[in-house]
């Protein structure tokens, strides 16, 4: 049967028999997902007490060991499901760098255990052991790590020690694909199923067609295109995940402080999760969160590669602009809307400087806090945008009036639309925290600076579209040359 995506995944369950269930599955995608889905999937196998004595996990992703399991028949006349959590089975040499860019991401959130389980894993795929990790040096004969990834190394030579003292080594890069197909088409004993989940999965390989003629295939995966259609499709995953949480403690989520969390989070499931956590603990008995909670306990954690490229930019973090920039073009993204981004944020940040030189600028102090800001410093970025608007008109007018002739006087047009701009600092209807990050980050340039990165971004421009480069290294190059100052 076709793959079943994961927001039909509980629908198919309900409506389909028990007796009905295929004997194999496989969930892929976003790792809090596949988790739900998986839940969702025993729960109904093994309702109640059966679950804690028919439901085996199978350790090490030991692939032989789970077909011999699978393929034994039950002492018992209960179900039994034995399952592969987080398996390498369609993992192959060429995912080693997505398997280094998963832990890199995982060491960055100082979540250690799921960087080092990345990490292991794509040390198997090259053939080494943690005690090896410095022959993933960009610049070691034969490294094997790229180098945006690798970064100063700091990061693997702390993940290498932290495994080589919990005594963790690497697997063993062998193909166990084959025995598990042939277990799959052969078929399992009554009662028994099995069960894997995975991040990767490769659908040319014979063991997912299989799997998918045989049993059933859940697709956990989640589309990070920046499009229209992928940015609603993920706010209303999360939205959905959000008023689970909140239904199971009785509390609801003001709209403003929703909108502030998801420009401090992003697409993170697990980011939200840990999230509302904390704000239902924060707040207590209090029946609403609100903005000011959010403000309070979160910090930003955006994961959209659209976001966090322009935000490295502005923090002039070569290192974080270079693998978001990775990972756009991996996702398909062409390179002269990568580059219009970047042009939109520099924009944004002469905007900014022009805001903390005018009279109400005064208001912004360095430092200041986020209520602070919300207090006293908003209220003069409105004004300012207001005053901005109001130039823009009277010069549009100036401009008719000229062409006219000098001669002809005219009064102002009442019930004139505004003149239309994207140069506003704080578009009606936003929240106001991106602003805050904003003036924050303009903070690390000078005017001068800006202008001299829109002539280098203008002139990427141009050889993008002229020269036959590699775009690629000519963003690379314009990245590097904002975020060094050079």
């Amino acid at each position: 049967m076709p793959e079943i995506p994961y927001n039909r995944f509980t629908q198919y369950l309900g409506e389909t028999p028990t007796d009905k269930l295929a004997r194999i599955w496989l969930i892929h995608g976003e790792e809090a997902l596949c988790k739900d889905a998986a839940d969702g999937l025993v729960n109904r196998l093994l309702p109640g007490p059966e679950r804690s004595v028919s439901y085996d996990i199978v350790d090490n992703d030991d692939i032989g060991l789970a077909v011999e399991r699978v393929s034994t028949f039950s002492l018992f006349s209960v179900a039994r499901v034995i399952a592969l959590m987080d398996s390498r089975i369609f993992y192959s040499r060429e995912d080693h760098q997505k398997l280094f860019r998963k832990a890199r991401e995982a060491m960055d959130d100082e979540q250690v255990p799921k960087a080092a389980r990345h990490f292991l894993a794509a040390l198997g795929l090259v053939g080494l052991s943690p005690a090896d990790a410095g022959l993933l040096a960009s610049d070691a004969k034969g490294g094997r790590m790229d180098p945006d990834i690798w970064g100063d190394g700091a990061w693997v030579a702390t993940l290498s020690a932290w495994c080589l003292e919990k005594g963790l080594s690497s697997p063993a890069d062998t193909d166990r694909s084959a025995d598990l197909q042939q277990a799959v088409e052969g078929g399992f004993p009554t009662g028994n199923y099995l069960l894997i989940t995975t991040d990767l999965v490769d659908r040319r390989r014979g063991l997912y067609k299989t799997i998918l003629e045989k049993g059933v295939v859940v697709n956990c995966s989640v589309p990070m295109g920046s499009g229209r259609k992928d940015v609603a499709a993920r706010e209303a995953l999360l939205a959905d995940h959000a008023r689970s949480i909140l239904s199971e403690s009785r509390k609801q989520m003001a709209p403003a402080a929703w909108r502030m969390m998801l420009e401090m989070i992003g697409f993170d499931l697990r980011g939200l999760t840990t999230g509302m956590e904390k704000l239902i603990r924060f707040t207590g008995d209090a029946p609403i969160i609100t903005a000011p909670d959010v403000a309070a306990v979160l910090r930003r954690t955006r994961r959209d590669p659209v976001y966090e490229l322009t935000g490295a930019l502005s923090e002039r973090n070569v290192e974080n602009a270079l693998f978001y920039l990775d990972a756009l073009l991996e996702e398909g993204l062409v390179p002269l809307q990568i580059l219009a981004a970047m042009v939109n944020a520099v924009r944004r940040m002469v905007l900014a400087l022009g805001f903390m030189t005018s009279p109400g600028g005064s208001t912004w102090k360095r430092g200041i806090s986020y209520t602070d800001f919300q207090r006293s410093v908003m209220p003069a970025v409105t004004a300012y945008d207001e005053a901005l608007l109001t130039a823009l008109s009277e010069w549009d007018e100036t401009r008719e009036t000229d062409a006219d002739g000098p001669d002809v006087s005219k009064k102002p047009r009442r019930g004139a639309a505004k003149p239309r701009t994207d140069l506003l600092m704080a578009p009606k209807g936003r929240s106001p925290y991106p602003v805050y990050l904003l003036l924050k980050n303009a903070e690390r340039f000078t005017l001068a600076e800006l202008i001299e990165i829109l002539k280098n971004l203008q002139e990427t421009d141009i050889n993008l579209k002229t020269s036959g480069g590699s775009p690629r290294r000519l963003l690379e190059s314009v990245i590097i040359r904002i975020c060094r100052g050079r």
